[in-house]
């Protein structure tokens, strides 16, 4: 009830049983949502030119980057109330580390999301991506990359771990050893990765991480 007539007859014909009956399209029919299409979105140098009054954080994270490149560590906390431009400048700023080179893994926590390590969900994504796109992990694997990769599932399309998850067989090991494994497994592949170039890791909304998360992190800062 109140949803435009318009919209409701696209979302009943986007649930045909029948697919060849749905609206063909990236969107949908797009004469029939027309009205409805959010603004595009503006381009990269648009948005950045937004921030504006950020000059002084900006330093600050720029200056942790570059000390990065020389191998040094830095953890930062950028936090603020509610609408301040946090996830824009932790954009602009990771946009500077990509360019000059670096390995940036993202994730982003939500709060009514309910899985373990959920504050590495979308780290690992983006690093199954770069291990696949660079032909594998520098190195060997790391002696408990079988127990990462059953916390992490995602790791199994890069074709060398799955090959060692399927030559092991089932884990006889007791819940907390896989996990402990799993996390040693990460720390030793994130390490081979830093030796080679600069290695961030940024975790948007970490306020809504679980515990899991937060032992994973502070084992990794270690």
């Amino acid at each position: 009830e109140g949803v435009p007539v318009d919209l409701s007859e696209l979302a009943m014909a986007l649930l045909h049983p029948e697919p060849d009956h749905r609206p063909l399209g990236p969107w949908g029919t797009p004469a029939r949502v027309s009205p409805l299409r959010a603004p595009d979105a503006p381009d990269a140098p648009d948005a950045l030119a937004a921030l504006v009054g950020r000059d002084a954080e900006l330093r600050v994270l720029r200056a942790a980057l570059a000390s990065a490149r020389t191998g040094a560590c830095a953890v930062l906390h950028v936090s603020s109330p509610s609408g301040f431009g946090k996830s824009a400048i932790l954009r602009a700023v990771l946009a500077d580390a990509e360019d000059a080179g670096a390995l940036v893994l993202r994730a982003r926590c939500y709060e009514r999301e309910s899985v373990p390590y959920k504050a590495f969900d979308g780290m690992l994504d983006d690093l199954a991506v770069w291990l696949l796109a660079h032909g594998g992990a520098p190195g060997p694997l790391p002696t408990s990359i079988v127990e990462l990769a059953r916390v992490f599932p995602v790791l199994l399309s890069v074709p060398a771990i799955a090959a060692h998850v399927a030559s092991a067989g089932t884990s006889g090991l007791p819940l907390p050893e896989r996990r402990r494994r799993a996390v040693s497994a990460l720390r030793e592949l994130l390490g081979a990765l830093a030796a080679e170039r600069p290695l961030v890791l940024a975790i948007d909304d970490l306020q809504w991480a679980d515990a899991d998360s937060a032992a994973l992190l502070v084992s990794l800062l270690a």
